[in-house]
């Protein structure tokens, strides 16, 4: 996997040999000269790391051990170069001219010495190619695989055009799943039963238990749900606290020793679900059993474990809670294949031949069936797909191996631009979502996207990550019920593979253990560490690109150390970012020393670790404040110091003239200092109601803003957001309810030439001006989530949101007419209107005629005023999910339609939409369906809803 190391670099020095920047005065042919070598030793490498994985030849590891090593030295050469150049510090020509002549004689030698060290790198690369042909080492692939199948050199043209992608339900014949329903979904009182589930990697046991997890009956049997997913060997008070957080819905802390009788307190008396997804030690199951499970309880609660390989049942344990998932049988092997990938245009013969070859190589194994579905879904032309299937086929791996070698098929056949992006997953602890956002924003600092084909880099990074969801090399694993912001991840399966792959090429060093290598050559670093998550930091590592870490704050901490005192209360925060990430065991030992070492660590790395691009530290307690050296690391562009007692931010940031993103969401700091409102290069900030100043610098590339709030004393102007002409995504907060703030947002909104490429746009304020929708600026606006009350009137009757896809809104208060209007929109597709988002004084909720024609989801939650809930015929055409949260006891569902006369042939095709989903609620929740058909008439065909997420409440259906 060398090919993910040469390409970053090879595009490094594509920008370097371009640039015009006067210290590369007689060296910038010596940069294109090593540029081109390694182009030509990418080239070899895409074929090298094929053969190396079919083939054992030592001869091709040792050449490609030698190329990354010499790419990584040149990695060095380049980087200390710019450093000591300093060709990013002064913007300013003069300033630069000034200290360029000032050390003319440092510059020569510095420009000498790369000479020098680029022409032994030439030499070098020289002596690794010739050595290819000294001792014959071949990569290329035989004549007659040549023929079968050729890995992917650029993006394919299917994935690029996909707006959305979404992985088809695997749908289950086999007896288990009635099995699971009725241990899960048994609204007979009885003890608390724990359901096992078990399956070999792959086999779909986490899909197929969320699929009974999330069904309207499931939601209607149980007063709490939780799902808790996280990575291997957890501690039980880290999955407590887990727990916790989701039963509170939100990210609240508890103190550690408070937190078994906070999740007692808020299971007792209420029927729950509760869902383990991660591996843990059958000591800490027992511990996690002892806590959740109710003594002399008849309320019929459960919880589901979902067991990693296929295990031999306990004696203790009743057969009927032993669930083994199987493998897919043929039929439903041919079904999820055809879902994924339609078979038009295959000769009839080579669709047989195929259908009967499909079963055999993926053994059945539903990741294996979605993998070589995602693969064949980018090919374009029949005969690449008889190619691919031909070349997997001509592999005669046992049974065991089936998935390996799917997986490692898909893996070669990315782009080597994806594969680098593909590959950074390996950092991340496993079953560990993150933030599509963020991730995009970490692939640009670490060099993997360039502008290209008029393409921005994070557009380019959305493209790339869509491409892998197309692929099911990544799967969408939740999103914002409010925002909309999407969360990413990978399978075990494949994350062991990606970790494997990434050891290989020396891609990342994992710090998991309780033994510390030898980190002194370490370029990208993974703390994963559950019993001192510091330990690392004590090591030299001068070559660091990238440090990483996902853990679980011990809140207060850094508070009180800093103090001298010595408090028992620890408080540990869930990151806003990742959802289920790392929540590691409390460190904490002498308390003073611990925070000294900390901090030392801290300023030991941001001195020593000068080439740092990544700094992205979760749950890592540096104190209060951020060491000023970390003006010092002046290749960063994205730090994040997040969950953690973080409150000063020091002036020396400003030091960071590449900083392209900064995140501090989940801890204390408010304030940023002034000069890191004048850096130029800013493209994203998050936080948690930061402030944003009166005045700042020119942010013509800023493209992010969250979540942020106004200057108390000094507010906004219309020249706040005068030069942020490319913002992308605002997300506003603001407590105060001061109508100079109102009036400054309302002046940039209304202004055609500000705010102009804005797609997403958030506001948590008192007062919302209905400019929001009435502007010329908002024409691109896609994504929309407001809370507060809007500012409308009917004379506000025409929206200039063309673009709007997503729409939320709570405590607006808007009425029937904005429904109306709301309803023309030609985009809109998914609707949420939560509490106090509606208000009606006669209580009822109508969607007319010829209204809401793109909307496919609509959720009602807390709206408890809304008596009746009126869908005329015609309304709502392209309806697919209606979710109902939350609601009034009495309220009446009123949906319009008439059916044609059913004839005896094509009975199916002859009922309308409503009735076909009517059909679907027998499947999913048999008691809304009786009362559908005991309230439903013969002459008139009246449905209601199409799913219902109720709390043990009865619904009513009129006519």
């Amino acid at each position: 996997m060398a090919e993910a190391i040469v390409g970053p670099l090879v595009g490094k020095l594509q920008d370097l040999a371009l640039s015009e920047a006067k210290a590369l005065v007689a060296v910038n042919g010596d940069i294109r000269s090593l540029r081109d070598r390694l182009m030509w030793m990418q080239a070899f490498l895409r074929h090298a790391d094929q053969r190396r994985r079919n083939t054992y030849d030592e001869l091709i590891r040792v050449w490609i051990k030698q190329t990354r090593d010499a790419a990584f030295d040149a990695e060095d050469a380049i980087d200390l170069f710019v450093l000591k150049v300093d060709l990013s510090r002064d913007r300013s020509w003069t300033q630069s001219i000034i200290r360029f002549f000032a050390g003319f004689t440092t510059q020569v030698s510095i420009r000498h010495n790369l000479s020098i060290k680029i022409a032994e790198l030439n030499s070098r690369l020289e002596d690794i190619i010739e050595n290819k042909e000294k001792y014959n080492i071949e990569f290329g692939l035989s004549d007659s695989a040549k023929e079968l199948w050729r890995p992917s050199a650029i993006m394919s043209t299917v994935t690029t055009k996909m707006d959305d992608v979404q992985a088809p339900m695997v749908k289950r014949t086999d007896e288990f799943v009635e099995v699971l329903e009725a241990g899960v979904q048994n609204s007979e009182p009885m003890k608390l039963v724990v359901i096992n589930v078990t399956g070999k990697s792959g086999v779909g046991k986490a899909t197929l238990v969320r699929e009974v997890y999330e069904s309207p009956k499931t939601q209607t049997l149980f007063q709490e749900r939780v799902w808790a997913s996280f990575p291997r060997y957890l501690s039980v008070s880290n999955i407590l606290q887990l727990i916790y957080q989701q039963l509170e819905d939100k990210n609240t802390w508890c103190r550690v020793e408070d937190v078994e009788n906070n999740v007692q307190e808020k299971l007792k008396g209420k029927k729950f679900l509760l869902v383990i997804d991660g591996e843990v030690t059958n000591i800490d199951w027992m511990a996690l059993l002892s806590v959740v499970l109710p003594r002399n309880d008849d309320r019929g609660c459960r919880v589901v474990r979902i067991m990693q390989g296929t295990l031999t049942k306990p004696p203790d344990v009743d057969e009927r809670d032993w669930i083994s998932v199987p493998d897919f049988e043929e039929d439903e092997t041919k079904g999820l294949f055809q879902k994924w990938v339609p078979k038009e245009g295959i000769p009839k013969d080579k669709l047989k031949t195929m259908d009967s070859h499909l079963h055999r190589m993926t053994g059945g194994l539903p990741l294996a069936v979605a993998l070589l579905g995602g693969l064949l879904r980018t090919k374009e032309y029949p005969n690449e797909w008889l190619a691919v299937l031909k070349h997997l086929n001509s592999k005669q791996s046992d049974q065991s191996k089936r998935l390996d070698t799917i997986l490692t098929m898909c893996f070669d056949d990315l782009p080597h631009d994806v594969k680098s992006c593909f590959l950074y997953f390996a950092v991340l602890p496993m079953n560990t979502p993150v933030d599509a956002h963020k991730l995009v924003c970490m692939w640009m600092a670490e060099g993997f996207l360039r502008p290209k084909d008029g393409k921005t880099m994070e557009k380019l990074g959305r493209i790339y990550l869509k491409d892998l969801v197309a692929r099911n090399l990544v799967k969408v694993v939740r999103k914002d019920p409010f925002s909309g912001d999407q969360f990413v991840g990978v399978h075990h399966k494949v994350h062991e593979f990606l970790q494997l792959e990434a050891h290989e090429a020396n891609f990342v060093d994992i710090h998991n253990g309780y033994d510390t290598p030898s980190l002194t050559t370490a370029r990208r670093l993974s703390l994963q560490n559950y019993t001192d998550k510091y330990a690392a930091l004590a090591n030299s590592l001068p070559k660091l690109r990238s440090i990483q870490s996902s853990f679980q704050e011990v809140k207060g901490q850094g508070e009180d150390e800093e103090n001298g005192k010595n408090k028992q209360g620890k408080y540990e925060v869930a990151p806003d970012g990742i959802s289920g990430s790392g929540m590691f065991r409390c460190w904490g030992q002498g308390i003073k020393s611990s925070q000294e070492r900390i901090k030392s660590y801290m300023r030991g790395m941001l001195q020593e670790s000068r080439f740092l691009r990544v700094i992205n530290l979760q749950g890592v307690e540096i104190g209060k404040k951020l060491p000023a050296a970390i003006g010092n690391v002046a290749h960063l562009q994205y730090l994040g110091v997040t969950a953690c007692s973080l409150e000063f931010i020091p002036p020396a940031i400003g030091e960071l003239k590449d900083l392209q993103t900064l995140d501090v969401r989940n801890t204390m700091v408010q304030n940023l200092p002034k000069s890191f409102w004048k850096i130029e290069t800013l493209r994203h900030v998050f936080g948690s109601g930061l402030i944003l100043p009166k005045k700042v610098g020119n942010l013509q590339h800023l493209q992010t803003l969250e979540t942020i709030q106004p200057d108390k004393n000094y507010g906004w102007d219309g020249k706040t957001f005068e030069r942020m002409v490319h913002l992308q995504a605002l997300y506003l907060w603001d407590p105060s309810s001061e109508r100079t703030n109102i009036d400054a947002l309302c002046r940039v909104i209304k202004n055609p030439m500000l705010l102009e490429y804005l797609e997403k746009l958030v506001l948590k304020v008192s007062t919302i001006p209905c400019e929001v929708f009435t502007s010329p600026s908002q024409r691109r606006l896609r994504a929309m989530a407001l809370c507060g009350k809007l500012e409308w009137t009917k004379r506000d009757k025409l929206f200039r949101v063309p673009n709007l896809t997503f729409l939320s809104l709570e405590g607006t208060k808007v009425s029937q007419g904005f429904i109306r209007i709301l309803g023309k929109l030609p985009l809109l597709a998914n609707l949420i209107l939560d509490k106090r988002s509606y208000k009606d004084d006669q209580g009822q909720l109508v969607f007319g005629n010829d209204e809401f024609k793109s909307l496919k989801k609509l959720t009602l939650s807390h709206l408890r005023k809304v008596m009746r809930l009126v869908i005329r015929e015609t309304a709502l055409p392209e309806l697919t999910d209606l979710v109902i949260l939350s609601y009034n006891e009495n309220i009446n569902i009123e949906v319009k339609c008439e059916c044609v006369e059913q004839s005896i042939q094509g009975e199916d095709e002859a009922k309308c939409r409503w009735c076909k989903l009517v059909e679907k609620i027998k499947d999913e929740d048999d008691k809304l369906y009786k009362i559908i058909c005991r309230l439903r008439s013969t002459k008139v065909k009246v449905v209601s809803s199409i799913k219902q997420h109720v709390a043990g409440k009865k619904l009513q259906v009129n006519k």
